[in-house]
């Protein structure tokens, strides 16, 4: 009962991001594997079909919210930005609306566990504890194999000296790695894909700590309702979500352009920067803020030098992360981008659906890298914050 709204809110979210997914199923499907989402981009080819594609996003954005909806009536919607607490006045109804979901559905699930679950409970009590070890251990084990293996095989294909995708490889070369160094085209969506995350996360960080600050420090009413307003892009399909700012950045004469692109990215990194910057805040004691302001502190010395330092770790991170999701975003990019504006997502998809050379495990290579090394710098601030908290 404790976890069930954790496992429902994790559910909800996989759900929501499977509906309007379509990266995937247009790699691994078939003809017969058409999903919602994939018939919205096929139907973007066509000029002719502006009216029928809104009608298709409009159907799919009132699914997403019927389904979302639904859940938060019974989880809160709290379980869309990880439950965070954002005021004890705020909480405590949230906490009484799910006990008392709890207290309702009590007596099934009593009925329930003396029927079924302990009968298993004293079952499993008298196996030895070795084999719960090792339950725990290979179940682990096979997750870990499937998120991991995948991009090993990637890495070492694209050290094959093969002219196409093929593993294992036949003989180990650099040849590949040479080709994209030295691709203009290539290097020319690198650059760009560096400069558009770059600005992008600066909008988002500059926006959502904004918003965070306002949210955590603040005495508004409706702070639930701002979050999830601020929120709104992790459920919202990317399909929809590229459509719309598609019809409105058009006339202003934004698509095609890297502000354009920048500013479409950072709607998708800011409810990631709100988020994290928003723990930061609740993580840090206001009364040394108010110290500060009782002995003459302005509100902007205050934030320079109390609030600041304090956050400085979480808002590295959420420029990180940021900084990633505009890097490797691809559904926005397809709708706002241009022939003489191309991103190394947009490469690596164009080159996904017409040719199939180690030149895309090196692109996938050198992003997976890029995640890693990001943590791996990312660590040692984040432990130095957590020793000082």
């Amino acid at each position: 009962p404790l976890t069930l709204p954790g496992v429902g809110a994790g559910f909800l979210l996989v759900f929501v991001t499977a509906l309007g997914f379509f990266i995937t199923p247009t790699l691994l499907g078939g003809p017969a594997d058409q999903m919602f989402a994939m018939h919205i981009t096929q139907q973007a080819d066509f000029a002719t079909s502006e009216g029928f594609l809104q009608s298709l996003a409009v159907v799919l954005l009132v699914i997403t919210l019927a389904v979302v909806g639904i859940a938060g009536r019974f989880l809160g919607f709290a379980f869309i930005w990880g439950g965070g607490r954002l005021s004890d006045a705020e909480a405590k109804p949230a906490a009484g609306a799910a006990r008392r979901g709890f207290e309702s559905r009590r007596s099934p699930a009593s009925a329930a566990a003396d029927a079924i679950g302990w009968p298993l409970l004293r079952l499993a009590g008298r196996l030895p504890q070795s084999f719960g070890t090792w339950t725990v251990g290979v179940m682990g084990g096979v997750v870990v194999a499937g998120l991991i293996l995948p991009i090993v095989v990637v890495m070492i294909i694209s050290f094959s000296s093969a002219t196409y995708l093929t593993f294992p490889p036949p003989a180990i070369s650099l040849r590949w790695y040479e080709k994209f160094f030295s691709a203009s085209n290539w290097m020319a969506a690198f650059w760009n894909s560096l400069a558009i995350a770059s600005m992008s996360a600066c909008i988002a960080v500059t926006l959502g700590a904004s918003a965070a600050m306002g949210i955590v420090r603040s005495r508004i009413r409706g702070k639930a309702a701002i979050m999830l307003l601020l929120v709104s892009p992790v459920i919202v399909p990317p399909v929809v979500l590229g459509l719309s700012l598609y019809t409105l950045f058009l006339r202003f004469d934004l698509v095609g352009s890297m502000w354009g692109l920048a500013a479409a990215h950072a709607i998708g990194g800011l409810p990631i920067v709100v988020v994290i910057v928003a723990a930061s805040l609740q993580a840090v004691d206001p009364r040394l803020e108010q110290a500060a302001a009782v002995h003459g502190a302005s509100p902007v010395t205050v934030f320079a030098t109390v609030t600041l330092p304090a956050i400085a770790p979480g808002l590295a991170a959420a420029s990180f992360f940021a900084f990633l999701h505009s890097f490797d975003e691809l559904v926005l990019s397809l709708f706002l981008s241009s022939a003489h504006l191309r991103t190394l997502p947009l490469m690596l998809w164009a080159d996904i659906n017409y040719q199939l050379n180690p030149v895309l495990a090196v692109v996938s290579t050198l992003e997976v890298l890029l995640v890693v090394g990001g943590i791996a710098l990312a660590r040692p601030v984040l432990a130095r914050s957590r020793g000082v908290a």
